[in-house]
């Protein structure tokens, strides 16, 4: 069983759309670029969530970033969760 992961109330879920469009793309830049958004506030709430959950999300390398273990279980979770909303939203 995975640990239960609880995020910090400073999230929204714009925010963990980041790590979602981050993990697809492969890289911050072109997730930020599939967002419409600076590369920076990408890092930035990435970080965040790595302290969190307190274990590290991504590994860098020269081609991008690759989701570690924790970061594709949450990664799994955070596009659950996006998912409910979405489909929240759309619901009369």
């Amino acid at each position: 069983m995975f640990p239960k992961v609880e995020l910090s109330w400073a999230f929204e879920l714009r925010h963990l759309h980041y790590v979602v469009a981050a993990g697809e793309a492969g890289s911050f830049r072109r997730g930020a670029c599939a967002l419409v958004i600076q590369e920076s506030a990408v890092s930035r709430r990435i970080r965040d969530l790595k302290d969190d959950v307190g274990a590290a999300i991504f590994i860098r390398h020269l081609g991008g970033v690759v989701l570690t273990y924790a970061g594709t279980n949450s990664s799994c979770t955070l596009a659950r969760l996006l998912i409910k909303s979405y489909m929240r939203n759309l619901m009369p």
